[in-house]
């Protein structure tokens, strides 16, 4: 049977190997049975152990799907026309290199999470792998619909069992489960003191209720503690500017109720009503303004000028209810 082929068109026997090899244990290997696709493709039964997570086996056959999981995604970005691109880089790294680590990240990704899942309790379910057997049937259909495949040549192609494919895709029900277990404990709900943590680690600053992450340099340099401090001084200011012009709109819309006011006091009475939708629309925009500067403010570092800039504008709101109520009752008593 043509391996090469078989194994993702374009895989060699060397760079299999290799990456067995350089992880493999020194016990010795299972004797491997007759349909051991990955003995037959590497040389390694597929019950040998690789290496251990926090004392979780990795087997041969669960890196190796990894691994030839890596190798189709490369191929579909672009990578691997042909055998010479091999010789290529990704990422800066040789090929091979890039995708034998990918595979090995993978790996030790789904045997954490077993492991959490194992000490949390969160085991699959009867019912969820009951559910898993019947997708991974649908699927096999449709690959024998449109490549002619069984699931179970599926399943060689990708060097892993029925039971080790199943096994591997029990981590989505694990995540699901370690998941709702952690939100009724509440151990996912972020404390305020949380995000700002998280906001300070990240190199991320908050301008309003925006967050922006800091720009790394187009040479890939670190980015250094003082352009991390003109960058937040910089937001700052901008904060501070984006707190001030709605204060100054609160003010400026305030002086609307004194217009207002003489017209409903002294103008035709045929247009009092005018005055009174006038002092109404004064009211909202002072109100609408005082929104914004609680937000704008909550972005502020300096706590004192925040507090200073919202508790001004409260006062001007406070004032613009209480000009509203007068001009309305001069409103309703000409309209009378």
């Amino acid at each position: 049977m043509n391996w090469k082929k078989l194994l993702c068109a374009g895989l060699s026997g060397a760079l299999l190997t290799g990456a067995m090899a350089g992880c493999s244990t020194a016990d010795p290997q299972p004797t491997p049975a007759a349909d051991d696709i990955a003995y037959q493709a590497t040389g390694i039964s597929r019950d040998t152990v690789l290496f251990t997570v926090d004392g979780r086996d990795v087997t041969a056959d669960q890196y190796l799907y990894w691994l030839l999981t890596s190798i189709s995604e490369a191929k579909t970005a672009g990578y691997l026309a042909d055998d010479e691109a091999w010789e290529e880089t990704i990422e800066d790294q040789p090929t091979s290199d890039y995708l034998k680590g990918q595979a090995l990240e993978i790996s030790k990704l789904y045997a954490v999470v077993a492991n959490h899942a194992e000490e949390a309790g969160a085991d699959v379910t009867e019912e969820q792998r009951a559910e898993a057997e019947e997708q991974l049937d649908q699927m096999g259909s449709l690959y024998e619909q449109y490549y002619g495949l069984t699931t179970q040549e599926w399943l060689d192609q990708q060097c892993i069992t029925r039971e080790g494919y199943l096994s591997l895709n029990d981590a989505y029900y694990q995540v699901q489960n370690l998941q709702s277990s952690m939100e009724e404990a509440g151990e996912l709900t972020p404390t305020d003191e949380d995000i700002q943590n998280m906001i300070d680690s990240e190199g991320i600053y908050n301008c309003k209720h925006i967050l922006i992450a800091f720009p790394a340099h187009e040479d890939g340099s670190e980015v250094t503690d003082e352009e991390k401090a003109a960058r937040s001084a910089a937001l700052q200011e901008a904060t501070l500017y984006a707190t001030e012009v709605p204060l100054r709109t609160m003010k400026a819309a305030s002086r609307v109720f004194e217009i207002v006011r003489a017209m409903a006091s002294e103008g035709n009475p045929n247009s009092v009503s005018d005055a009174g939708v006038g002092a109404l629309a004064a009211r909202s925009a002072v109100l609408g303004a005082c929104l914004n500067v609680k937000i704008n403010a909550a972005g502020l570092k300096d706590r004192a000028v925040a507090d200073a800039l919202i508790a001004e504008a409260e006062a001007l709101a406070a004032e613009a209810v209480r000009l509203e109520a007068e001009v309305l009752q001069i409103v309703e008593s000409k309209i009378g």
